[in-house]
């Protein structure tokens, strides 16, 4: 089974629940799963990782008018950290 295959069977079934367009993609130097049309970068990532992400998605996609708190738009921003921009950059991405 390719991982895309993987992805698609884990995910797929919610992803439709949930009204979201879902696909992953295998380039020879990255990977991304696509939500909808945002793309999140998940090269070398496990299924498991690549399900945080897709539900990372899918609470920022529910919560979007919800305000977190005090750390709102750091909370959010982390979570974002993967996601790729129309140039395939990280706008997010913050090395610690």
């Amino acid at each position: 089974m390719t991982k895309k295959e993987e992805v698609l069977k884990e995910l797929g079934k919610i992803a439709e629940i949930l009204n979201i367009k879902l696909d992953y993609i295998e380039e020879e130097k990255r990977e991304y799963i696509i939500c909808n049309n945002q793309k999140i970068c998940t090269s070398f990532t496990s299924i498991y990782g690549i399900r945080q992400e897709f539900f990372g998605y899918v609470f920022l996609k529910e919560w979007r008018e919800r305000n977190l708190g005090a750390f709102d738009r750091q909370t959010k921003n982390y979570i974002k950290m993967f996601w790729f921009d129309e140039n395939f950059n990280q706008p997010f991405f913050k090395n610690n």
